[in-house]
């Protein structure tokens, strides 16, 4: 195995684990979103957003989350959830919570970063088809 084999190996396994854990964390919040937690409530109430709005937006952390979990869905799961992250990333600076900004925002270069990362993986499975090679895209 070549020392570029090892790196892409070594890449692959923290993008993947990464993956896990942002997975369900969002299945987590997206949980208490769908499950009306007091706390979520007051911050939708406080914002203007109507209760069914955090009920979709549960919904979509929860699919995105475990979107991430399976190599094949990752792309469709990471591209939601970023999206969901820039509408968050602006109600926190419409509202001047500074503090609670930069948590959508390091989730979304995370997230930006998985989607790379995989895109680039099935690039080069699709490339190594053509060259005879033997390449994996699971990330």
């Amino acid at each position: 195995m070549t020392t570029a084999n090892v790196e892409r190996n070594g890449r692959s396994v923290v993008v993947s684990v990464l993956c896990w854990l942002i997975g369900l964390l969002f299945v987590v919040t997206g949980g208490t979103k769908l499950a009306g937690a007091a706390a979520v409530v007051a911050m939708f109430q406080h914002w203007g957003y109507p209760l069914w709005f955090m009920q979709v937006v549960g919904g979509v952390e929860i699919v995105g989350g475990i979107a991430l979990l399976a190599p094949f869905s990752r792309i469709a799961g990471a591209m939601m959830l970023s999206i969901l992250m820039i509408g968050a990333a602006g109600t926190h600076a419409l509202f001047g919570q500074w503090a609670m900004f930069f948590v959508p925002i390091v989730l979304l270069a995370l997230l930006v970063w998985i989607i790379q990362r995989t895109a680039l993986r099935y690039q080069r499975a699709e490339l190594s088809t053509h060259t005879g090679e033997l390449h994996h895209p699971a990330v």
